[in-house]
């Protein structure tokens, strides 16, 4: 399971990622999360990512191995970052594989996360996103 959320006042997009995952589930969420990061990108000029793994269990390896293919829309510019929320050393090295070490940074904790990606980010004058139901 998943759920977006998105803050058109700091161009924050956040998920959180839960449970173990058929690979259904799995296309659904990168399909999702592409609309969702080619509409930031084109509104704000870059993609700011907060996802929190905490609940998230090791997934199959079929369902792994699509998450790591897909999960390179997260790299559509230099601009973009993620941040990951989670304990699990697996998860962690896994995130490693698919992310330059620049654009990704790796948490315990949620605020710590929301930090690293806000610091000096501006607004475009208009946004049109709607947030995620």
């Amino acid at each position: 399971m998943y759920s977006f959320r998105f803050d058109a006042d700091t161009g924050l997009l956040s998920c959180k990622l839960e449970g173990f995952w058929a690979i259904d589930e799995a296309r659904r969420y990168c399909r999702e999360l592409e609309s969702h990061a080619d509409s930031i990108r084109r509104d704000y000029g870059r993609l700011l990512y907060l996802v929190d793994c905490t609940d998230l269990m090791t997934q199959a390896q079929d369902v792994q191995h699509y998450l790591e293919q897909h999960g390179r829309c997260l790299i559509g510019s230099s601009a973009d970052r993620t941040a990951l929320v989670t304990t699990s050393t697996l998860t962690k090295r896994q995130a490693q594989r698919i992310l330059p070490p620049d654009q990704l940074g790796i948490f315990d904790k949620r605020p710590a996360a929301k930090a690293w990606l806000e610091p000096g980010f501006q607004p475009p004058p208009t946004a049109t996103i709607a947030a995620s139901p």
